[in-house]
């Protein structure tokens, strides 16, 4: 902290007669103002926190206060804002950056004066942690946030409901997406901002646009449709965040948010009704791979697109099998990508997908289907660039020999390797995709007590903070209306917990780490 110290002397004339006596002018020096104890003031403080300043003044030998006005002042731009009056600053830190803080120090006698300055940062509390999205007691939905410092340690206690009982997004949770592209014009504001970090949690009936650095809820479902519902009926059920664009489901339809705007466009035009279950490859432009279940194919949408478009019936000659991602008669329950190629030819691309298919014909098994990620990235030009049919690799998911998986609703890939984890009750099991038929299943690799039923499980990858981890993340609920959070580390079949539980109150949905990195765009396909 740099400390400035400018003194300004009131010099008191003292003027004798010198024809009395003949004597030359006399003037008494006066002692400076000495400005102590501001040392221990903090460089940095979080978002919301109060400052407290305590200075200690001498005055030659006096350290009396009360013989002192005392002036604290934030530099505003060019111009000072007062902040207080009392010798002692207790100032609640409420914006964000750098505060340029002056106090000046006025002797009420000699009117002499002392200016010390100080610069205080002020943080996010915010910026980097576990953001949950959960169900509510009153069966709503918001957000609890548990703080994470650099080095990975996490605070144990939950900020609870950011967006607040009063406001919690009506209707149980769906999901979350993130932009670090949002814009928006504050109230009394003639321009917008841009590039806010933003996350928009969206419940059944309602969305929401929350600003990272403060929690600030900026913007709420009729302000975040460039087209309102006529009826004010909304119906979501899903959605992704893309880095260049967002997607989010309303009645089935698609109404897509590029990065730098402050809403979502019209619904894509076309006869369609899209499932809620997305991927995209880890190419930046990547198209988004979806499913439409009126017209039972898969899909792609390219970046601010006009329509749905299906995927071509022809083939990659390296096919493993023939089946058409068109007119399928069926539907899907599951969507996510994972590393490594399912083309021969093309190696080097290694971004695949799986979706779990289910026949309308059939009730005792299900498809496990590997999806061609090239097929989505527009810079695949030989191989993929939506060429060819997706459909690689299909695995047939017996029930009657895998039952464990017929009973499971909760399903997530490893992010490195073809593993499949499955979720029933209080149970996970494991399905390694590559593997010899023998070893290549197991009904279960953890059990939680008989209380705890599972709600949440996703393999998060951090790769873009100082604390990068691998996890397979789970979260359980009792009927008490508590949850635990669970991250454990995988290598081969040894399933390590790593640190206690975080614990709170609700149901959780999904969750989201979050950081203050510019590369957090480059990774957001981890999460589909």
């Amino acid at each position: 902290m740099k400390i400035i110290k400018y003194y300004f002397a009131l010099v008191m004339l003292c003027l004798l007669s010198a024809c009395i006596d003949s004597r030359d002018d006399i003037y008494n020096e006066l002692p400076d103002i000495e400005i102590a104890n501001l040392e221990s003031v903090p460089s940095e403080v979080l978002y919301n926190e109060v400052l407290y300043i305590d200075p200690t003044v001498k005055y030659g030998d006096s350290q009396d206060k009360e013989a002192f006005d005392f002036l604290w002042y934030k530099g505003v731009g060019s111009s000072l804002k007062l902040l207080s009056e009392e010798p002692v600053l207790e100032q609640k830190m409420d914006s964000l950056g750098t505060w340029n803080i002056y106090l000046k120090i006025i002797h009420k006698t000699t009117q002499l004066s002392s200016l010390a300055t100080l610069s205080v940062k002020v943080n996010s509390q915010t910026e980097r942690g576990w953001y949950v999205l959960k169900e509510n007691a009153e069966g709503n939905t918001d957000l609890d946030f548990f703080k994470t410092a650099e080095d990975g340690k996490i605070t144990p206690d939950a900020m609870a409901d950011l967006i607040g009982r009063e406001n919690a997004l009506k209707g149980v949770p769906k999901g979350i997406m993130f932009t670090n592209n949002f814009r928006w014009k504050s109230p009394g504001s003639t321009s917008f901002t841009t590039y806010i970090n933003t996350l928009i949690p969206f419940s059944e009936k309602e969305v929401g646009a929350l600003r990272i650095n403060d929690s600030k809820l900026m913007e709420t479902t009729d302000n975040l449709f460039f087209e309102k519902s006529v009826d004010a009926s909304y119906g979501f059920s899903g959605g992704i965040g893309a880095p260049q664009q967002a997607l989010l489901l309303n009645n089935g339809n698609a109404h897509l948010m590029q990065a730098g705007m402050q809403a979502f466009l019209p619904a894509v035009f076309g006869d369609y009704a899209l499932s809620p279950h997305f991927t995209l490859s880890n190419a930046y432009g990547s198209y988004i791979l979806g499913f439409d279940e009126l017209s039972e194919s898969f899909i792609y949408v390219k970046l601010l697109s006009s329509s749905i478009f299906p995927f071509p019936q022809k083939q990659l000659e390296n096919s493993r099998l023939s089946i058409s991602s068109n007119n399928m008669k069926g539907r899907i329950s599951f969507l996510e990508n994972t590393d490594g190629s399912l083309n021969p030819q093309n190696t080097s691309y290694a971004q695949r997908a799986y979706a779990i298919f289910h026949e309308n014909s059939r009730n005792d098994r299900s498809l496990l289907l590997g999806l061609d990620l090239a097929q989505i990235d527009a810079g695949q030009t030989t191989y993929g660039s939506a060429q060819f049919n997706p459909i690689m690799t299909a695995d047939t998911l017996n029930y009657r020999v895998y039952p464990e998986i017929e009973k499971s609703e909760i399903f997530t890939l490893h992010k490195n390797y073809p593993i499949l984890y499955f979720a029933y009750g209080n149970k996970i099991g494991s399905y390694s995709i590559e593997m010899i038929e023998q070893n290549r299943y197991k009904k279960e690799i953890l059990a939680y007590p008989s209380e705890e039923k599972i709600s949440y499980m996703h393999f998060i990858e951090c790769m873009f903070d100082t604390n990068s981890f691998s996890y397979l993340v789970v979260a359980t609920y009792t009927a008490d209306g508590n949850y635990k959070i669970y991250r454990y580390k995988i290598a081969g079949n040894d399933v390590t917990q790593v640190g206690s539980p975080l614990t709170g109150r609700g149901k959780v949905k999904t969750i989201r780490y979050i950081a203050p990195s510019s590369s957090i765009m480059f990774y957001l396909y981890r999460y589909y």
